[in-house]
Parts: C-alpha cells; sequence; structure tokens
C-alpha cells in the first residue's frame, strides 16, 4: 500500500476509529474490520516515519 495523504496521523484515527465501529456492527473477524485494521496500521507507520 503506498500512503499518500498529507495527514497520515488523521487518516490513521480515523481508520482506527471506522474499525472500532465495524468490530461492534460486523464482528473482529469480518473480512472488511481486518483490513481496516490493516490499513490504520499502514498509515500509523506512514505517520511516525514521517516525524
Amino acid at each position: 500500500m503506498v500512503c499518500t495523504a498529507s495527514r497520515p496521523a488523521g487518516a490513521a484515527t480515523a481508520l482506527t476509529e471506522l474499525a472500532e465501529d465495524q468490530t461492534r456492527v460486523l464482528g473482529a473477524d469480518d473480512p472488511n474490520t481486518l483490513e481496516t485494521r490493516k490499513s490504520a496500521a499502514n498509515w500509523r507507520d506512514a505517520a511516525e516515519n514521517r516525524l
């Protein structure tokens, strides 16, 4: 995945919040929830590497 947002920390936060909602609605093992959590981790890494 290539992370190109101008605010990767904001993207990570938004995706983390989305993953929490998906976990409640879809369940922790749902493929969509897992993909969102993966994306949040990628954006978190991008934000940390940007510092």
